[in-house]
């Protein structure tokens, strides 16, 4: 509540706020509107990426300038109804979060021989790919032609790993078959489009790398 008082004061300074309770006495809160526009709510799982669970508020607040409950009052009777109109249209829904690298912890490795310590978390790799890029892994095998797309994860020897928008791991694919299709913007979108037409950027080595099979992922 705290973050959401200093948002009010800020769009104040911007333009006039209007407040909306769920319900309310005149008939005008989000859930009275919300069900007037026939939009249903999905309240029994919060995580669901779906615009019933997280867009369906925002619809009915912006809805809230264009319709209105008000009261009536006739020769014969009274009563209250809706003014205006608002046409429902379908629209694309994307969920926007932050990639989840790990941060560096040099300082929780264990020294092995010579006082090195083995690197875990940052967002850089031996290779050109870097931890949030999207990725495209590409390889043909008995004619056909198999394509996955995702998030760089980290990586494994000379394997990188992908993983989707949730963050859930797709696999490990060789970095010699990948290419950087875009650049980590530090935003990860579910259902965004992939830039197919993005160059391929070469690949690279970081100098003092030794690869091995048995190399942790980090």
């Amino acid at each position: 509540m705290h973050r959401q008082a200093f948002l009010f004061e800020e769009l104040e300074k911007l333009a006039p706020v209007i407040k909306r309770e769920g319900w309310q006495k005149d008939g005008n809160g989000t859930s009275q509107i919300r069900k007037h526009l026939g939009l249903a709510k999905e309240k029994s799982n919060k995580a669901l990426q779906t615009p019933e669970t997280h867009a369906v508020d925002a619809i009915a607040l912006a809805s809230s300038y264009f319709v209105k409950f008000r009261p009536f009052q006739t020769a014969k009777t009274h009563g209250h109804h809706w003014v205006g109109a608002v046409e429902i249209s379908p629209a694309i829904f994307k969920v926007i979060s932050k990639p989840r690298i790990t941060r560096r912890r040099l300082h929780d490795a264990v020294p092995a021989k010579a006082g090195v310590r083995e690197r875990y978390g940052g967002s850089t790799t031996p290779f050109a790919a870097r931890k949030g890029d999207l990725i495209e892994y590409k390889t043909r095998s008995k004619g056909e032609t198999k394509i996955v797309i995702g998030y760089c994860s980290g990586y494994t020897g000379n394997n990188l790993s992908l993983s989707d928008a949730n963050w859930s791991r797709l696999g490990r694919f060789a970095d010699s078959k990948c290419r950087v299709l875009a650049r980590n913007t530090g935003l990860v979108i579910s259902g965004a489009s992939n830039p197919v037409t993005t160059a391929p950027i070469p690949h690279h080595r970081q100098s003092g790398y030794r690869c091995g099979g048995s190399t942790p992922e980090v």
